[in-house]
């Protein structure tokens, strides 16, 4: 869909990379979707912030973050936690009105003449919508290997750090949608630790990467016939590395 109206594009395989399973769930295929609490993040700047920055130099010191809603790095089970996975109008909208709404509450009484928002977020800050069932699950267990992995990824959270994953091709697919091929955090990975791992920006790359070159080897063949082994060594060859 387009400003000109509905176009088409025939394609011999199609790489998803809507972030929420679009391509997917308009097929038919499995998925599922994600409950996210309300976590609403802006900028914004004060005297003391100033002062920092005036200080040290660093302009990264002169704004400060304000959460409204749950921090991200909190139990979000302790936390205001609902059931908005984001795949309708109604709950972006009602997402990003009710952050608008606590980020409001939290500055309203403050100076005006004090402070000032830098930055409000330009999206809904849904961090699961919908993800594909797979043929196999991402489930981020440290040390786990796949034969046919796509390479090794790392994860961002402070007690994770020295964790290493393997990715596998398996969890891009569903065979019984044989040329489509998923990439992002729409990848078959369960909510908890695989989802966590699966939804930030190097995974995204290390999938998109492996999405582009697998569907450039289907030939009109179905993606679970791709040959594996060649497509670990392109990996390899283009600087993918296997931990």
């Amino acid at each position: 869909e387009a400003k000109e109206g509905r176009l088409f594009f025939p394609a011999k395989a199609v790489i998803d990379a809507t972030g929420d399973a679009s391509v997917f769930a308009a097929a038919g295929a499995p998925t599922v979707c994600g409950k996210n609490f309300q976590s609403y993040y802006a900028h914004a700047y004060d005297k003391a912030t100033i002062e920092a920055y005036l200080k040290t130099g660093n302009m990264a010191r002169m704004r400060k973050w304000v959460v409204a809603g749950v921090n991200l790095f909190i139990d979000e089970n302790t936390g205001d936690k609902g059931d908005m996975a984001g795949v309708t109008a109604e709950e972006i909208t009602d997402y990003v009105l009710e952050g608008r709404e606590k980020l409001f509450g939290m500055v309203k009484d403050q100076d005006p003449n004090g402070r000032d928002l830098s930055m409000i977020p330009f999206m809904p800050q849904f961090r699961t919508i919908r993800r594909i069932v797979g043929e196999e699950d991402f489930n981020a267990v440290d040390g786990q290997k796949f034969d046919n992995a796509i390479g090794s990824c790392g994860d961002f959270r402070a007690d994770h750090l020295r964790k290493h994953y393997q990715v596998p091709f398996t969890a891009l697919y569903n065979k019984d949608f044989p040329n489509l091929i998923a990439a992002g955090r729409i990848i078959s990975a369960p909510e908890g630790d695989g989802w966590e791992v699966a939804r930030v920006v190097p995974v995204c790359a290390l999938t998109g990467q492996t999405a582009g070159i697998a569907a450039s080897m289907t030939l009109g063949k179905s993606v679970q016939d791709v040959d594996i082994k060649e497509l670990q060594r392109k990996l390899s060859d283009s600087g993918v590395l296997f931990i």
